[in-house]
């Protein structure tokens, strides 16, 4: 081979590694549901999950969250809202000095019931970048026909305990 054609196999390889990976096939033991409510308790525990699950692992989700609005004073407390766009922002208001917090957001697979946001489908996780030490990590809809045909169950109150202190209740 030329060496010409060696450094245009070796670009065609760089470009082809760079592409996103697709989903990981995983056994239906591996793939937890996430079911339950996510209070003020709870958040970190999930934010923690899904940002751990940034690497493409497949999950399902059956989780729901009160609709509440940031108050804008600094108060803490889990807000979760529609931005006006449909897309779901639930992060942490008011955490001490808005460091090591995660936002998770979700378009897709979210429904809006009354005064509750429903997460229903299977989902994999986008980091989607560091913002004044907010993680931002968005939450991606798959396909039914790729889940495994049994999820365990796992109760968001379960998740092992989160790494950084969420929202304290007023």
């Amino acid at each position: 081979m030329t060496r010409r054609t060696n450094l245009a196999s070796a670009a065609l390889l760089g470009l082809v590694a760079a592409l996103p990976a697709p989903a990981r096939a995983q056994d239906a033991a591996d793939t937890p549901r996430i079911t339950g409510e996510l209070t003020n308790e709870t958040f970190g525990r999930f934010a923690d999950f899904v940002e751990a699950n940034a690497d493409g692992n497949v999950f399902g989700l059956d989780v729901t969250v009160a609709a509440k609005e940031d108050d804008g004073l600094g108060r803490a407390g889990l807000a979760a809202y529609d931005d006006g766009s449909g897309l779901l922002v639930i992060y942490e208001a008011g955490s001490p000095d808005n460091t090591g917090t995660v936002q998770v957001s979700a378009r897709e697979g979210v429904e809006h019931e009354g005064d509750r946001f429903v997460l229903d489908g299977l989902f994999t996780t986008e980091y989607a970048g560091m913002h004044q030490g907010i993680t931002a990590i968005v939450l991606k809809p798959v396909p039914a026909g790729a889940a495994p045909p049994a999820m365990r169950d796992v109760a968001v109150g379960e998740l092992p305990e989160a790494t950084t202190d969420g929202p304290e209740e007023n």
